[in-house]
């Protein structure tokens, strides 16, 4: 008789049924029937398995984002002046205008302002144009420097007097359902009531920080009140400065006014600086200045990711003001990818089967044909998402 093996010991597995199965389903039932479609259901229907996002345009910036800014969620850029922070939201909005609302998918092509006269065409066939909403705190809009990368007659626009009255049209906007992306420059210049009203002797101490936990408080509630009812979550993006701390002797004496509060409500929290501006030699005339990046925050790819790009402040034969020089990243990228390959000869370069005798060949082709190029960084970016999912799934 043969012995029996520690697999034949093994007791078969009984599946035993769940009473508490019919439980769940009554409880689904009454949550519809109370507060909507949607409002407590298994986790895999929750539908945010794969990540929609909005490209910024400037290569090196998205991909230490996980492939660009995220849909549905909060999102700030904080720095010291002229660190391109408001640039980087108008970039990435005039690109959220090309996109589908339902899918997130480039329906014009998105690197093209002016779309007249053009189909949209997405993945899922039924177009929704992206409606974008912008509220000027600063008041310091630009309608010119705006429309390099825009279209402003899309644009829903307000200057609010008051901190309070830009909390109450951000939540009515983002409540209605009729704005997809809401944006705030910047929240460092919300001025509470309670501080117009009183001289500017008295102290106020926490007015605003109260204030800006108070409006993300809203926000955060009214974001999952319009996917409950609408299936679809809305987008906030805002801007913040820096500020000094007192009496810090040892560390970082850095901070954000406003509290603690956006910090938590943020999925991800990218600090800008201006690094170097860059001279022509022969005329002494600023051309480019470095920008440097760093995303503090990153809930939705790998945080702590930091990079540099180059922007252009003086017109050239191929660039204009406020465009960006990341080619060269882009061909080491796409090196990386195999998208790109340093053929024959130290300088070679082959792209799409032609050669180009020199990597600067390459890089000024890219720069005449911006269409190509624009072509080129989504691959770089469909393969860096495909990269953050993975890394995402192993957490």
């Amino acid at each position: 008789m043969a012995k029996k093996t520690k697999d034949d010991e093994k007791p078969e597995r009984v599946k035993i049924a769940d009473d508490r199965d019919e439980q769940l389903g009554l409880i689904f039932k009454q949550a519809e029937k109370d507060y909507g479609k949607g409002a407590v259901q298994f986790a895999i229907d929750h539908g945010h398995e794969n990540m929609p996002r909005v490209t910024t345009g400037i290569l090196p910036l998205d991909v230490s984002l996980g492939g660009g800014l995220p849909i549905g969620r909060c999102s700030m850029f904080y720095g010291p002046k002229s660190s391109s922070k408001t640039t980087c939201f108008l970039r990435a909005l005039g690109r959220a205008q090309r996109m589908c609302s339902n899918c997130w998918t480039a329906a014009f092509p998105i690197w093209k302002v002016d779309v007249g006269g053009l189909k949209p065409k997405c993945e899922c066939g039924q177009y929704r144009k992206v409606n974008a909403a912008w509220l000027d705190v600063e008041g310091v809009w630009d309608a010119t420097w705006s429309r390099k990368f825009l279209d402003v007659e899309r644009i829903v626009f307000s200057s609010p007097e008051t901190g309070e009255q830009t909390c109450d049209i951000a939540d009515s906007l983002l409540r209605s359902g009729a704005v997809d992306i809401i944006v705030i420059d910047s929240v460092a210049f919300m001025t509470a009531v309670a501080e117009i009203e009183r001289s500017s002797t008295e102290q106020t101490m926490g007015t605003q920080a109260r204030l800006l936990g108070t409006m993300f408080r809203k926000l955060v509630s009214g974001t999952n009140a319009v996917n409950q009812r609408d299936g679809r979550r809305p987008t906030v993006w805002f801007t913040n400065q820096i500020r000094n701390k007192i009496g810090v002797m040892f560390g970082n004496p850095e901070t954000v006014p406003g509290g603690y509060a956006q910090g938590f409500a943020t999925s991800t929290e990218t600090r800008m600086s201006p690094s170097k501006y860059n001279e022509d030699k022969e005329t002494k005339i600023t051309v480019s200045v470095d920008m440097k990046f760093r995303n503090e925050k990153n809930k939705t790819g790998v945080a702590k990711m930091e990079g540099e790009y180059k922007m252009v402040l003086h017109d050239t034969e191929v660039k204009k003001v406020g465009d960006v020089l990341d080619e060269d990243y882009a061909m080491k990228m796409g090196a990386q990818c195999g998208l790109v390959e340093f053929g024959r000869g130290r300088a070679a370069t082959v792209w799409q089967g032609q050669e180009f005798d020199g990597r600067s060949l390459l890089e000024r082709h890219w720069m005449i044909n911006r269409d190509e190029y624009e072509t080129f960084k989504l691959k770089l970016l469909n393969h860096v998402r495909t990269v953050t999912i993975e890394h995402e799934a192993q957490l």
